[in-house]
């Protein structure tokens, strides 16, 4: 079943310290879509009351973020970064709150393609900007497990999970010696001698030289 996605109140919390020393707080969150607000302030100016350009991408680059991260299942499993961005400033933001609404136009396997629109109060459009956000997902125990057979031969597998059951067997041990718990600690070690003579198993078996090899 899917993990839930990121809350609205989750994806504020992701913010960066920069976004959240500029003020920068989530209004809303939706399917490919995030929309972030900047409060005007003057040491968020440049000169005068015209808003810093650096703050406006960065404003730009969280809106995406957020979009960007509007779709992901099971995000704790997830890293992300953006890779591209490019801004245009359409016309000076003075003294006014900015809102940022970014879309995600096009959603590959890692990369999210955005577009956001950053608009002062009276609706003028400040700056366009197109983001390339990357998303990966970290591969679960079992994958990561998995991967370390592939291209191996049949004994090559066996004399790598031979040694994986014995170090499994270490491990029980250990935690035999942590629990105070005498069933516990019985079905531990009981365990360890399980994995013990797996690995024995394998140790023994002989394998033909030809032939397929596991998946």
């Amino acid at each position: 079943m899917a993990q839930p996605r990121f809350t609205r109140d989750q994806l504020i919390d992701r913010l960066s310290p920069l976004s959240s020393k500029l003020g920068i707080t989530c209004k809303s969150i939706e399917d490919d879509c995030g929309v972030y607000v900047m409060p005007f302030r003057k040491d968020n100016t440049t000169v005068g009351d015209i808003v810093h350009g650096g703050a406006i991408l960065s404003l730009a680059d969280c809106a995406a973020t957020g979009a960007a991260w509007s779709m992901v299942e099971q995000p704790e499993r997830h890293r992300g970064l953006t890779i591209d961005l490019s801004l245009s400033f359409m016309s000076a933001a003075r003294g006014q709150d900015l809102t940022a609404t970014a879309r995600v136009v096009r959603r590959g396997g890692t990369i999210c393609f955005c577009e956001v629109d950053v608009h002062d109060n009276d609706s003028n459009l400040v700056a366009r900007a197109q983001v390339t956000y990357k998303l990966t997902r970290e591969p679960t125990p079992a994958e990561a497990m998995g991967k370390v057979f592939v291209g191996k031969s049949v004994t090559e597998q066996a004399a790598i999970l031979a040694e994986l059951e014995r170090t499994g067997a270490a491990l029980y041990r250990a935690f035999a010696e942590q629990t105070d718990d005498d069933a516990a600690r019985r079905q531990l070690e009981e365990s360890a001698v399980r994995e013990e003579e797996n690995a024995a198993t394998l140790d023994q078996l002989s394998w033909p030289q030809t032939g397929r090899d596991i998946p």
